[in-house]
């Protein structure tokens, strides 16, 4: 509820002139309203709250056709008590009301009318119905009898109490709806003059809670609202009646204190703190601690006594408080005189109750801002400054030094720690800004840098609140990194408010030079970074070469023989052999050696691209070719114009592809899915296949004619194992690359994986030595590697006959070889009971272990054909590709058991699926179901129904565990 003199003045006259016995107004606006009673006890239903003023002006408006000058400007009608009346206006009657052409006003009255945001409620109440005047809208503007006056009276002053309303809450605090600090600043001036004159004292109270910023980040905005508008009521509730309460700025309250000296502002302030520290704020979750500092002006003793003095003095005297731990109380003094205001809240000295000052200080931070947010030298955002500061107060000398070293603990300053990076200078005849030069050898500057080097505070020089020179620290990181140095000559004299803002200025400035300094050595040390990583950088680019072929064997040399013949030609070249034996190195080699070797190498692995995409993917596709084909593509063949075409896997093509793939190598001829026209495009191919493209043939998977245009020439890299003279060569090549790829130089062999590795069978060829030798690289923890560090499981390491005609030979299995299937399952039973029992191996994923032993021999059974390991293992092709690419990279990423025991279990599964291959037992069982079943059952009965337990051995969650169960 708000009371003003003028609302109260305004009841009284409408109850006297108008002869009423109560009277009440009310003001609606959209986001705020007022309500005032002249006699409360005499107070109308439709004006008793808040609410009920809103309803009451809803069913005016709605209820009947206004009736005014033209018939559409005011409401007046009886009210619900049988001797009151009620007179709706809203505030846009004053401009219709002035306006005498009647024809313009109806144009855009109803509008406004259903459209006004703003009303004027007034109730009045009468002792009797003889009472109530008979009033007629018409006769406002020419009031012809007493009835028309009292209604000119009520409503055009009624319409000056909404402008003089909406004014006072312009000055108010919109969360404590309290005056706010132009409101203080300018009533304490007209305070000081009275007081002075009566030679009567005056105080100031600065209020502020301890950090209020964390209930806003903690509680929520809201709440933070809430705690202001309590600590208001509370301050409210302890004040006197002469007393005055504003809201300086964000969560600083200052109340006056008239004719009050200090020993009567110690009584107030020790009530106040009692007050404050017995409640608890966030609906009682949280208790508050308080800072308050007082500032007094006594007039009988002489002295600055103007207003800017005694706001000085309470703000210094807070912020003492505040630096001082907080929670205290502190009168100004002598002592606290050299102490600049404003350090507590320095956004607040932006805005002043001066308008020119405010709008030159407004300027300058906006222009200085935005010119100093893009650069990202110090020196361009010190020239920025010293020039727009220069510009601004009409200073003589503005200059910026920074300090050559830091000085968070140094207490006397010296000359020499000071650099200049930036000078400007104003001239008064020109109105210029010039750079300047400016020493710190200068009297002045030698003067207040000793005092900012014990404070950190702003200094300055000057009498009567005029300053003559300044000199204001950068601080960032509580630390100093700098001054700003003023000096404002004859024609300008700074006073404590500018102060006030400069000192907010820099410390915004001080973070953009700290970032551009910080953003300038983390350039030079990536530049110094560059250059001592330069000759590294070449190393390990010829290290990571992926077309570099390293071989010293007889073997090798035959197939690079045959390269440097047909090389340089455009014969299309078939390359077949096992996975991992460099079929794509080869290719590479080809392409490199032949006139294309400065146009596109594309590689296309058909068998990792959908058998329903593929065809678009080589010949490309136009937009709206098929559905979800929403634009055009070129496709590969085109990607590789003028170069090389490797299609990698290509037996596993669809046959229709294959089809338009020989119309491709017959003619030259492309055209895109979806397209009638062609393109000749000038592209070599290389094939490259695991599979017996000749069985493809017989079998119809593949086309003859397109077999015979590919194997024009056919290159055959052989298996690792029969040329293990590249084995060593080979290790040190990827040793080399990967030590310098991971930063880890000077490994080398011991004697004993040197000789495992020349001994191990290879099953995945160069690609499996490549990977053994990353995963030995990653996982060493000292220079030398051993023979556990390479990951190999035992199975494998066999001697190779490479004299044979027949080929390597195969994997002695003495124990097992004339055993029956039923007879390995039972073996494998035996043996993996065995292993369950091993201490410690309840943490072991045996079941993924068991798993990827099947994929990974019968992959090299099958020496990497998918369809016949798929075949082998009884899953689908689509399955076992992706079980088996899971498998592999398994395996990579860390090495497999090396549990005692089971080397056994790897020959028992080996020999399986050498059995499944040669075709015997039920083609249709699942070897990995069916081992899975084995193993679920022996760690079921091991683990005795401990299912996190058994989970882990098998290798999967306890609900999919359970569900294998049965549970």
């Amino acid at each position: 509820m708000v009371y003003s003199d003028f609302i109260d003045n305004y009841l009284g006259s409408v109850s006297r002139l108008g002869n009423a016995v109560g009277a009440s107004v009310c003001i609606v606006d959209t986001d705020a309203d007022m309500i005032s009673h002249q006699q409360p006890g005499a107070l109308l239903p439709e004006l008793m709250s808040i609410e009920a003023a809103r309803q009451s002006i809803l069913q005016l408006r709605g209820r009947e056709a206004p009736v005014g000058i033209d018939g559409r400007d005011c409401v007046i009608a009886p009210g619900s008590h049988p001797d009151s009346l009620l007179i709706l206006v809203p505030a846009e009657f004053a401009r219709h009301a002035v306006n005498p052409i009647v024809g313009e006003r109806r144009s855009y009255i109803s509008q406004d009318w259903e459209s006004a945001d703003t009303w004027l409620l007034l109730g009045m109440r009468f002792s009797e119905s003889a009472d109530l005047p008979n009033f007629d809208i018409r006769g406002v503007l020419n009031p012809r009898n007493l009835t028309d006056w009292l209604l000119n009276f009520l409503i055009f002053t009624g319409l000056q109490l909404i402008t003089n309303w909406q004014m006072s809450r312009v000055l108010r605090h919109p969360v404590s709806d309290l005056p706010g600090r132009v409101a203080l600043e300018r009533g304490l001036a007209a305070l000081i003059k009275q007081f002075v004159q009566r030679k009567q004292p005056l105080s100031l109270i600065f209020i502020n809670p301890d950090c209020f910023e964390q209930i806003n980040h903690r509680f929520g905005r809201a709440e933070g609202d809430k705690s202001i508008r309590e600590i208001a009521t509370l301050l409210r509730a302890s004040l006197r009646e002469s007393d005055l309460l504003f809201h300086y700025t964000g969560a600083i309250f200052a109340i006056v204190l008239p004719a009050t000296d200090t020993a009567g502002t110690r009584a107030i302030v020790e009530k106040i703190r009692r007050t404050l520290n017995a409640t608890h704020f966030i609906s009682g979750a949280l208790r508050l601690t308080f800072s308050i500092g007082c500032g007094c002006i006594d007039p009988t003793v002489r002295g600055d006594v103007s207003s800017q003095e005694i706001i000085r003095r309470a703000d210094s005297a807070l912020n003492t408080a505040k630096l001082n731990g907080g929670a205290r109380t502190v009168f100004w003094n002598d002592d606290l005189r050299g102490q600049p205001a404003g350090s507590v809240d320095k956004g607040n000295a932006i805005f002043t109750a001066d308008a020119i000052k405010d709008y030159r200080n407004m300027s300058l931070l906006w222009e200085l801002m935005s010119a100093v947010t893009a650069e990202r030298e110090v020196t361009a955002i010190g020239r920025e400054l010293t020039r727009r500061v220069a510009q601004s107060f009409r200073s003589s000398m503005v200059a910026l030094f920074s300090l050559e070293q830091s000085v968070s603990h140094q207490q006397v300053w010296q000359a020499t720690d000071f650099h200049l990076l930036s000078a400007s200078e104003w001239q008064a005849k020109t109105d210029i800004v010039s750079a300047g030069s400016m020493s710190a050898h200068d009297s002045a500057f030698i003067r207040l840098a000793g005092q900012v080097g014990v404070s950190r505070r702003t200094a300055f020089i000057g009498e009567d609140q005029q300053v003559s020179c300044c000199l204001i620290p950068l601080e960032v990181r509580e630390q100093v990194m700098g001054v700003l140095f003023i000096e404002t000559g004859e024609n300008h004299q700074l006073d404590a408010k500018d102060l006030e803002f400069l000192a907010a200025l820099v410390s915004q400035i001080a973070v953009s030079i700290d970032r551009a300094d910080l953003l300038g050595k983390w350039l030079a040390k990536k530049e110094y970074e560059r250059k001592q990583l330069r000759v590294e950088v070449r190393e390990l680019r010829q290290a990571v070469r992926q077309s570099k072929l390293v071989y010293q064997s007889a073997e090798m040399q035959l197939v690079m023989d045959a390269v440097q013949k047909f090389a340089r030609t455009d014969a299309t070249v078939l390359i077949t052999g096992e996975s991992g034996t460099g079929k794509e190195m080869l290719g590479h080699a080809v392409h490199e050696l032949s006139p294309r070797a400065d146009q596109p190498f594309v590689t296309v692995d058909c068998g990792a691209i959908s058998p329903t995409l593929i065809e678009a993917e080589l010949f490309g596709r136009i937009k709206g070719a098929y559905t979800g084909a929403d634009s055009t593509t070129k496709g590969y063949i085109r990607q590789a114009r003028g170069g090389t075409l490797f299609l990698d896997e290509i037996g596993e093509l669809p046959i229709d592809v294959q089809t338009r793939l020989l119309r491709f190598v017959q003619e030259k001829t492309v055209s895109a899915v979806g397209s009638s026209t062609s393109d000749i495009v000038d592209v070599r191919i290389i094939a490259a296949t695991n599979r017996e493209l000749l069985e493809e043939v017989r079998a119809g998977r593949f086309r003859s004619d397109l077999f015979y245009r590919l194997q024009v020439v056919t290159l055959t890299p052989p298996p690792l194992r029969e040329h293990a003279s590249d084995i060593l060569p080979l290790t040190y090549h990827f040793l080399e690359k990967f030590s310098l790829q991971y930063q880890k130089r000077g490994l080398h062999l011991s004697t004993e994986a040197k000789k495992f590795l020349e001994s191990y069978r290879w099953p995945g060829n160069v690609r499996e030595l490549q990977h053994t030798m990353l995963r030995a690289t990653l996982m060493v923890e000292n220079q030398k590697i051993q023979l556990t560090d390479l990951g190999l499981p035992a199975a494998d390491h066999i001697e190779v006959n490479t004299s044979s005609d027949e080929g390597p030979a195969d994997v002695h299995l003495v124990e097992f070889d004339a055993m029956t299937i039923e007879q390995l399952w039972a073996s494998l039973n035996e043996a993996l009971v065995f292993v369950i029992s091993v201490d410690g191996i309840y943490q072991s994923p045996v079941g993924r272990w068991l798993a990827e032993d099947f994929l990974l021999l019968a992959c090299s059974q099958s020496r990497g054909q998918v369809r016949g390991a798929a075949g082998v293992l009884g899953l689908a092709e689509s399955t076992y590709r992706r079980q088996l690419t899971k498998a592999q990279r398994s395996r990579r990423l860390e090495p497999g058991p090396n549990l005692s025991g089971w080397p056994r279990v790897e020959k028992i599964v080996q020999q399986i699926v050498a059995i499944r291959e040669a075709g015997e037992g039920n083609e249709s069982d699942n070897l990995l179901k069916h081992s899975r079943g084995i193993l679920l059952e022996i760690v079921s009965r091991k683990t005795q129904g401990q299912l996190s337990r058994g989970a882990t051995l098998m290798d999967v969650s306890t609900p999919t565990y359970k569900t294998w169960l049965g549970m």
